[in-house]
């Protein structure tokens, strides 16, 4: 009933599925939520986001959010479900081997995060960045190495499973690198221009690239109510909406984590 959700908290997917295609009626439900082919995205794709004066979703994308749950950590459901769309997609490595990340910004660091607490038995998670600060924050989580240091030789083709979330042509070639031969490369973002790519390296050592986009929110408010005050220290700063702009200057910058808009 949709009076049932007046003056709740909510969090929303940003695809908007149009819920007749086949597609929509005859694929599974990861399909239609990332493969609508008609379908339109908040803030990306035929649907104002929230730089509008309002916006709407369909009450089929919302998620209602748990009174335990603050606004601050809530925040965090879609890049939280992103991550969780690696588990989703069974992306994970047999147990007893390692999983390779590359990338320390706000994803990569909550792809750790998920990928820490979904390994199979005795595995370990290499996380590989540019910045010790950021990586220290999942330094603490277990079964996790972080490194500053660009991948060695003893690194190379050492991992079944390597995701890429630099969002760097540099990152997915060295992704590549790392990944054991019939191993898989996640690949999680996209990069600001062109990504060269050694087809070579793919055919010889027959890899798999796999695409990873939206993942399931359900998981995601899981995750936050058992872990949600983890992801508190990825908030930078918070800026007042009045202040908007000035947000927007801060969340530009180079290396910046999350600035979160707070209505007063």
């Amino acid at each position: 009933d949709e009076a049932d959700w007046v003056g709740k908290r909510v969090v929303g997917e940003i695809n908007v599925p149009c819920r007749d295609c086949d597609t929509c009626t005859k694929g599974s439900i990861d399909a239609a939520r990332n493969h609508c082919p008609n379908r339109r995205c908040l803030g990306i794709v035929g649907k104002d986001g929230c730089m509008a004066e309002r916006i709407t979703l369909p009450i089929l994308n919302l998620h209602r959010v748990p009174d335990a749950i603050p606004d601050k950590i809530a925040v965090f459901a879609e890049p939280l479900a992103a991550a969780c769309r690696i588990v989703e997609q069974g992306c994970l490595p047999s147990p007893g081997e390692r999983i390779a990340v590359i990338g320390d910004g706000k994803l990569g660091l909550l792809i750790t995060e998920v990928l820490s607490r979904s390994l199979p038995p005795g595995c370990t998670l290499v996380h590989f960045g540019r910045h010790e600060k950021k990586l220290n924050m999942v330094s603490d989580l277990p079964n996790v190495m972080v490194s500053a240091q660009s991948p060695c030789a003893e690194h190379m083709q050492a991992f079944p499973v390597v995701v890429e979330a630099s969002g760097s042509p540099v990152g997915l070639e060295q992704a590549m690198n790392l990944c054991r031969p019939l191993g898989t490369v996640v690949v999680k973002t996209t990069c600001a221009g062109t990504a060269p790519i050694n087809t070579a390296t793919i055919v010889v050592a027959e890899l798999k690239l796999v695409g990873s986009r939206c993942g399931p929110f359900d998981k995601a408010m899981h995750m936050l109510e058992k872990v949600g005050s983890r992801v508190e220290r990825y908030v930078e700063c918070e800026v007042k909406l009045g202040d908007g702009l000035l947000g927007l200057e801060q969340a530009a910058r180079k290396g910046a984590l999350k600035v979160q808009l707070v209505m007063e």
